[in-house]
């Protein structure tokens, strides 16, 4: 865990957030998702918090959902599940990959594959729920683009999030 205890220190700016993305790293790789904090075994934040060397006292917090999603982005792009590795694997480019996601999407939103305008599912538990006993089914799209950030310090890098300014 050294080499992602540094990993983890050069892309985050306080213990909180450090704590919070290194979670979100090892619930990635046990359970393939991002689990809820609640999902995450004691015994599994008292590893992480040792290997980043926080107090005792140091708890599951959450980070906000913005600084959530660039965590998500973040531990996607080092697992490698982004639309690079998805071209690699399907012998195509990834600009190929991107434009098949943006071509399906509306195709299975006239098939009823869609979510309501506005609704955000944030975990594995918000999909379910949304679901419901009605039997139906989800595609989901877990892949991400590789986007250069600005250096960190650099005063654009807070707008920064997905790869998307603004």
């Amino acid at each position: 865990m050294p080499e992602e205890v540094d990993w983890v220190e050069k892309r985050t700016g306080s213990p909180e957030s450090c704590f919070a993305l290194a979670l979100a790293l090892k619930g990635f790789q046990k359970m393939a998702r991002f689990p809820s904090p609640d999902e995450i075994p004691e015994v599994v934040i008292d590893h992480v918090r040792r290997c980043l060397e926080l107090p005792e006292d140091a708890g599951r917090t959450m980070a906000p959902p913005a600084s959530a999603k660039a965590h998500r982005k973040l531990v996607r792009q080092r697992q490698g599940v982004t639309h690079d590795v998805l071209g690699c694997r399907f012998g195509v480019d990834r600009s190929t990959v991107t434009r098949a996601i943006h071509q399906i999407r509306p195709l299975l939103a006239e098939r009823g594959c869609s979510i309501t305008a506005g609704r955000r599912l944030r975990t594995l538990a918000d999909v379910v729920s949304h679901l419901g006993s009605s039997g139906q089914e989800a595609i989901l799209d877990a892949t991400g683009i590789r986007v250069r950030r600005p250096a960190a310090g650099a005063p654009e890098r807070d707008r920064f999030i997905s790869g998307k300014a603004g």
